[in-house]
């Protein structure tokens, strides 16, 4: 999965380059907290090395049965975690139940 933030002025290939995104979704992640699963996300942004040139990866971590989300992102991101976190939440209706 590849979203573009590139510029038709760019100069280099990673600044035309997208951001690389990896998602995991998981019942539950041991201890249930926040904190919990920011470790499990940023160890695998870590692992999981995707954009070792740009540094433009990020991994999101949803745990459905805890209830939470965290999102790890490399250094050169152009997005920031307060908008990830809106992001989320105007989607957050789509992830419940409806039986």
């Amino acid at each position: 999965m590849s979203h573009e933030f590139s510029e038709d002025h760019a100069r280099t290939f990673c600044e035309k380059k997208g951001v690389t995104a990896a998602m995991a979704i998981v019942r539950h992640v041991k201890g249930g907290s926040t904190e919990a699963v920011k470790t499990m996300a940023n160890d695998m942004l870590r692992k999981w090395t995707l954009d070792p040139q740009c540094q433009k990866a990020v991994v999101f971590v949803v745990s459905t049965d805890d209830m939470k989300f965290w999102v790890a992102r490399d250094d050169k991101v152009p997005i920031y975690g307060d908008e990830f976190t809106d992001i989320f939440n105007q989607q957050v209706s789509f992830f419940l139940f409806r039986g």
